[in-house]
């Protein structure tokens, strides 16, 4: 860490510069230090390509939506999405997405939900689909609804594991 703290990008070729920013924003992640590590993010994103810039893309969202920047982290798993990624990143881009969304309308995120319900290779995953639009609708002010979409992640769930357990939390904390 001490060592880390005393280089700069400056101090490395443009080979171990890619290296760098992941390694120094990984460390400030890891000190709970979110703000401090965009700017190595974003670096990060620039400078790789390929798998690395999206995984980079990916965390540069969720520490958007940690800090509670949700229209950047909105447009942000967008791009993710958007960069084709392999379909599990993309799956949970979706659904973070549903959990950031703003807008006025619920139609736009309703369609992407819709789409991830239909195709059946997500049958398994259902419970955390409801559960990502209960987590939405809670923080929108919408306590019905969110019940309504916690009860349907409790009654989907196939595995009982950690995602029934979250749904089954949440409604509790409702009640």
């Amino acid at each position: 860490e001490d060592i880390l703290n005393r280089l700069t990008e400056k101090d490395f070729s443009n080979r171990t510069t890619k290296l760098y920013v992941l390694v120094k924003a990984d460390l400030l992640l890891r000190m709970g230090e979110y703000e401090a590590a965009l700017p190595f993010l974003k670096n990060a994103i620039e400078y790789n390509k390929g798998l690395t810039r999206k995984r980079a893309m990916f965390i540069y969202a969720q520490v958007l939506e940690r800090l509670g920047r949700y229209n950047e982290a909105y447009n942000a798993y967008n791009d993710v999405k958007k960069k084709h990624p392999d379909y599990i990143m993309e799956f949970n881009a979706v659904l973070n997405m549903a959990r950031c969304y703003q807008g006025t309308s619920m139609e736009p995120i309703k369609k992407e939900i819709d789409r991830l319900l239909k195709r059946a290779s997500n049958e398994q995953y259902k419970d955390r689909i409801y559960y990502t639009m209960g987590k939405l609708h809670w923080r929108r002010g919408d306590k019905d609804k969110a019940m309504e979409y916690y009860q349907m992640a409790i009654d989907e769930s196939t595995r009982n594991g950690i995602d029934k357990a979250e749904a089954l939390l949440a409604l509790g904390d409702i009640y």
